[in-house]
C-alpha cells in the first residue's frame, strides 16, 4: 500500500491528511528537517509529522508505524513513572559504573594516550627525521563503541583507537620495520600495569588485545597521510580518508560511527539510557554477539537511534517499549538508516542481507552482514517475545509501577531446555597465550560452521555464552549451540568436525597443540557444568528425577550418531549402578 494510502495513526498525521481529520490528537505540527538533524553529505528523514497536543492516556498502540515519520507524543505521567522504575532497575542491576570506576578508566586512557605520544617520538627518531619533525610528532587516543557511547558496564572492555602519522607503520613495509606490532608491543610488555598483551594481526581490523590496570582494551591503529597529529583533530573530517589505505578506513570508521551517532540522537542521555537497557536485554537473550551471527554492540546502537529519531519527545520507557514495537514488526530485509543514503556495494560485497543496518558514515555499507538465516529467526523471534513481555507489563501497569516490573522484559533465555539436541563444541589449547589466540581464531571463524547446519537444513541457535570445566585443567572452554532437525537426517559429525578442522588450519599462525572437537548431545547428554551459573538446573531435572531410587540407578540415553533420533540404549552413571543392572 502506498503511504498516502495508509489510515492515519495516533499521534501521527500523513502528508494527505487533513487538520480536521478525526484522530486522537488533533494538533499537528509540520517539522523542518534542518531543526532535526544535521548530516553533511547525507540528508536525514523527511516527511516527518506528527503531535503537540497533550497525550492521551490508554494502552500503547499495536499499530506499527510508518517509518518515515517522527511522532512527536509527549509523556503522560504515567510514563514518567515507568521511566524512574526502568531507571532504578538499571542501577539494581549494576548496568551503571560508580564514579570511582569511571575514574579509573579516565587514568588508564590518559596513561595510554602518554605511551603511544612517547611511542610516535621514537618511532621519529629510528627514522632519522629532520629535528623539527621530531618535536613536533605525535600520536592520538580516540575511543568508540560502549565507552564512547557512555553505556559501558563494570566488566566491559575500552574500544581505542591510536591515530599515527604517514611515516609510523602498522607492517613491516619494504626496509622499515613494524612500528605498531613491534615498537609499541614492546613498550607496552614493559609497561608494569599491562598484561596479557597479544596480537591479532588476522583480523578483519588488525588490532592489539591487552590489560591495563585490569581493564580490558582493544587498540586499533589508523595510520594517516599527515606527518603529525594535530591535538585538536576532528575524526569525522572528511578528508583524513584521503591516500589511505582500506585498512585504516576500516579502523577510523569504529570512531566516526559512534561519533556521528550521537550527532543524529536529538537527547543524547536518551539515548544511553535506551541502549544501555537493549544491550542487557540481548545479553540476556543470548543474542549479543557480531561473531555468532547475532547483533554487536553498533548495530543495536543504530537500531535505538532510529527509535530515538522516530520519538524526540520520548521517555526512555517509551523509547524501550518502541522499540520492539517497532522491531518486532519490521519488514527485513528493509536497511534500517540514520541518514537518507543508497548502501555502497562497489568492494563487490553481498547485496542480499538478511538483515541489513546501514552506518550513517561514508562508505555506508551493510554492518550486520554476519547475521544468517537462523540467527535472524531467533532475533526476530526475541522482538515479538519482548513486544509481549511489555504488552503484559503495559496490563498490569494500573498502579504506580516498580523497578521488579521490568524483571519479566529481561528475564534469562531457557537455552538448555529450549532444545532437544546441541552441538557441543570443545575448544582447547596447551597454553594460556595459545588458548586466547586459537579460541579467538575459532570464534572468527563460526560463521562457516553455522552456515553448514543451516546446509542440513536445520535450525541452530549459536549461544555466545562459554562454557568451562573445573574439573579440567588445561586451556580450555565449551560452546554450546542449540539444535532443531527434522526427522530421518543424517549428521556425519566426524565429516562436520574434520571438514572445520580443515577450514580452522587455513591461514592460522599459532604453534601446534590447539584442537577443536564437535559432539551431538541430546538434552539429558548436557554436562553438569552447564549449568553451574544458571538456575536452570533446578528447573531442568526436578521433573526427570524425582524418585530417589530410579535417580540413583538412573541411566543415560544414548541416541546414534548418524540418526539423532534413534535410540540405541542407556549408559549407567557409574560402577554401582553397571552392577545393579547386571544383577
Amino acid at each position: 500500500m502506498h503511504p498516502s494510502q495508509r489510515p492515519p495513526q495516533s499521534g501521527v498525521m500523513s502528508p494527505a491528511s487533513t487538520m480536521s481529520a478525526p484522530i486522537m490528537r488533533p494538533a499537528v505540527a509540520v517539522i523542518p528537517p534542518a531543526t532535526l538533524v544535521s548530516v553533511p553529505n547525507a540528508r536525514p528523514h523527511i516527511g516527518i509529522f506528527g503531535s503537540t497536543a497533550a497525550p492521551v492516556s490508554g494502552p500503547i498502540m499495536t499499530v506499527p508505524p510508518i517509518p518515515g515519520n517522527v511522532f512527536l507524543d509527549s509523556p503522560s505521567e504515567i510514563d514518567i513513572a515507568r521511566t524512574h522504575a526502568l531507571e532504578k532497575f538499571q542501577i539494581d542491576a549494576e548496568l551503571i559504573l560508580t564514579e570511582k570506576e569511571e575514574a579509573k578508566r579516565r587514568s588508564v586512557l590518559a596513561q595510554l594516550e602518554q605511551i603511544v605520544k612517547r611511542w610516535a617520538r621514537r618511532v621519529t627518531w629510528q627514522r632519522g627525521l629532520p629535528k623539527d619533525l621530531r618535536e613536533s610528532s605525535n600520536a592520538k587516543i580516540f575511543t568508540f563503541g560502549s565507552y564512547q557511547l557512555g553505556v559501558h558496564g563494570p566488566e566491559a572492555d575500552i574500544d581505542a583507537l591510536c591515530v599515527g602519522p604517514c611515516y609510523a607503520t602498522l607492517e613491516k613495509f619494504s626496509f622499515m620495520q613494524d612500528d605498531f606490532f613491534i615498537v609499541l608491543y614492546n613498550m607496552l610488555k614493559n609497561t608494569q600495569e599491562v598484561s596479557e598483551v597479544q596480537c591479532v594481526k588476522s583480523a578483519n581490523v588488525p588490532l592489539m588485545r591487552f590489560k591495563f590496570s585490569g581493564i580490558s582494551i582493544d587498540l586499533l591503529y589508523a595510520r594517516l597521510s599527515l606527518r603529525t597529529i594535530p591535538e585538536d583533530m576532528d575524526i569525522l573530517d572528511e578528508n583524513l580518508l584521503e591516500n589511505i589505505d582500506d585498512t585504516t578506513v576500516k579502523s577510523l570508521n569504529g570512531c566516526r560511527v559512534t561519533a556521528r551517532i550521537l550527532q543524529l540522537v536529538p537527547k543524547i542521555e536518551n539515548f544511553r539510557s535506551t541502549l544501555r537497557c537493549i544491550k542487557f536485554w540481548a545479553r540476556r537473550r543470548g543474542i549479543y554477539s557480531h561473531t555468532f551471527g547475532f547483533l554487536g554492540g553498533i548495530h543495536w546502537a543504530v537500531l535505538v537511534a532510529r527509535v530515538c529519531q522516530m520519538f524526540p519527545n520520548a521517555t526512555v520507557s517509551m523509547l524501550v517499549s518502541r522499540f520492539f514495537w517497532i522491531y518486532a514488526r519490521w519488514q527485513w530485509p528493509t536497511p534500517v538508516t540514520l541518514v537518507e543514503t543508497q548502501p555502497d556495494y562497489s568492494d563487490g560485497s553481498d547485496r542480499h542481507h538478511h538483515m541489513p543496518i546501514i552506518i550513517p558514515v561514508y562508505p555506508y555499507s551493510c554492518c550486520s552482514y554476519n547475521v544468517t538465516r537462523s540467527t535472524l529467526q531467533k532475533l526476530k523471534s526475541e522482538f515479538s517475545r519482548g513486544w509481549d513481555a511489555i504488552m503484559k507489563m503495559e496490563l498490569n501497569w494500573s498502579t504506580l509501577p516498580n523497578s521488579g516490573d521490568w524483571n519479566v522484559l529481561f528475564e534469562r533465555f531457557p537455552f538448555c531446555s529450549s532444545y532437544e539436541y546441541f552441538i557441543q563444541i570443545h575448544v582447547t589449547a596447551s597454553d594460556e597465550d595459545d588458548f586466547r589466540s586459537w579460541r579467538g581464531w575459532v570464534e572468527s571463524r563460526f560463521r562457516h560452521l553455522l552456515l553448514k547446519f543451516e546446509k542440513l537444513p536445520a535450525y541452530c541457535d549459536p549461544n555466545p555464552f562459554p562454557y568451562f570445566d573445573k574439573n579440567v585443567k588445561e586451556p580450555h572452554c565449551y560452546f554450546l549451540w542449540g539444535l532443531r532437525l527434522k526427522k530421518n537426517i543424517c549428521i556425519d559429525m566426524a565429516d562436520l568436525e574434520e571438514e572445520f578442522r580443515f577450514y580452522l588450519s587455513n591461514g592460522y599462525e599459532g604453534r601446534p597443540g590447539c584442537d577443536v572437537h564437535l559432539t551431538l548431545l541430546n538434552r539429558f547428554q548436557l554436562p553438569s557444568f552447564v549449568y553451574s551459573k544458571s538456575s536452570e538446573l533446578r528447573q531442568h531435572t526436578k521433573p526427570y528425577w524425582t524418585n530417589e531410587s530410579y535417580n540413583y540407578y538412573r541411566r543415560i540415553p544414548r541416541y546414534s550418531q548418524h540418526y539423532p533420533l534413534y535410540l540405541v540404549g542407556y549408559i549407567a552413571v557409574d560402577n554401582e549402578a553397571i552392577n545393579h543392572v547386571g544383577n
